[in-house]
């Protein structure tokens, strides 16, 4: 069995990329996850995507933990992007295909009927996980 996980990041007190959602997409199953803040720093939300550190409820210590368990009996893993493949095989220690190796066509011409319940993920055009993973992962099977 194959999944596809995809994330979305806030920028982190010294630029680095925070992961502060994700989702893990498969046959029947779409299990969503809101990351808390790492580290204390000033509030942070995004007048464009409308993230915001404290929409979450799993620390940011268990991203390791509840990602691998909720990836544990897929024997295929992919993400869309070479940077988002390679942290989360950093992450998992294991292989995460880059499905841009296999001539992925572009974001905006998915159309999927998965729902988010962050407003800004409502918006037709913007990035959502839950909805890349759930669209990755229809395209891939």
């Amino acid at each position: 069995m194959e999944a596809v996980i995809d994330y979305e990041y806030l920028s982190g007190a010294h630029g680095e990329e925070v992961v502060k959602e994700l989702s893990v997409a498969s046959y029947n199953v779409l299990e969503k996850f809101r990351i808390l803040i790492p580290y204390p720093m000033d509030a942070h939300g995004s007048t464009e995507d409308g993230l915001n550190w404290h929409d979450a409820n799993i620390d940011y210590a268990a991203l390791f933990q509840t990602v691998n368990e909720a990836t544990a009996n897929f024997a295929h893993l992919y993400s869309k992007d070479n940077a988002k493949s390679k942290f989360l095989s950093s992450l998992l220690g294991r292989k995460i295909q880059n499905l841009d190796t296999f001539c992925w066509p572009s974001r905006k011409s998915f159309r999927t009927s998965t729902s988010c319940s962050m407003p800004c993920h409502r918006v037709p055009d913007k990035s959502c996980e839950a909805r890349n993973a759930h669209s990755h992962y229809g395209w891939l099977t």
